[in-house]
């Protein structure tokens, strides 16, 4: 629970999330931009929910510029890890605008940081099977993106949840915060 509360404290800072939210942005702009240069870039983020990929795509993806696929597995990093701290953000959140009863609630938080450190892994062993070619370490990423999916969708599916809670409970109390108040005016 402890790292709960750290994440919820980093994650009340708004100075945080738009630091992740920034690294996200122009993390994932540059591997899309980088995803035309060489053929089989499995750094490239997929927004369907298709996870994962074979042994054979990773061995397609050997044959190409080793700084090219440096920098973009840097990249894929960094987006991994911020996306995973804004998702956490979101259900931390979600959780504490339900005040004292959602305090219960705090550990979900630590979903999707998981999922995003278990990616980060991955792509660790992708980086070295492509960099390498080694085909054991392809075998594990594989392996870990199989592993990977469950909690990958949980933590969608939470950060989407999280997303709405937070929402309709910020709508409820717009104007109601005491810092919008009309002046009375006394009649003659």
């Amino acid at each position: 629970m402890p790292f709960s509360r750290v994440l919820a404290s980093a994650a009340s800072s708004e100075s945080h999330v738009i630091f992740a939210l920034a690294a996200f942005l122009v993390s994932v702009s540059l591997l899309k931009r980088t995803a035309s240069l060489f053929e089989g870039n499995l750094y490239t983020a997929d927004l369907s929910l298709s996870f994962g990929y074979t042994t054979a795509h990773v061995n397609a993806a050997a044959s190409t510029s080793v700084s090219l696929l440096a920098a973009s597995a840097l990249f894929s990093e960094v987006s991994t890890i911020a996306f995973g701290f804004l998702a956490s953000a979101i259900v931390s959140w979600a959780v504490q605008s339900l005040g004292p009863s959602g305090k219960p609630l705090l550990s979900l938080n630590q979903i999707p940081i998981i999922n995003a450190i278990l990616h980060a892994v991955e792509t660790g062993f992708l980086s070295a099977a492509i960099l390498g070619n080694n085909p054991e370490y392809a075998e594990l990423a594989v392996t870990l993106a199989g592993l990977r999916y469950l909690l990958a969708l949980g933590s969608l599916v939470l950060a989407a949840v999280s997303t709405i809670q937070f929402l309709f409970s910020w709508i409820k109390t717009i104007g109601r915060d005491g810092r919008q108040q009309i002046p009375k005016v006394k009649k003659q």
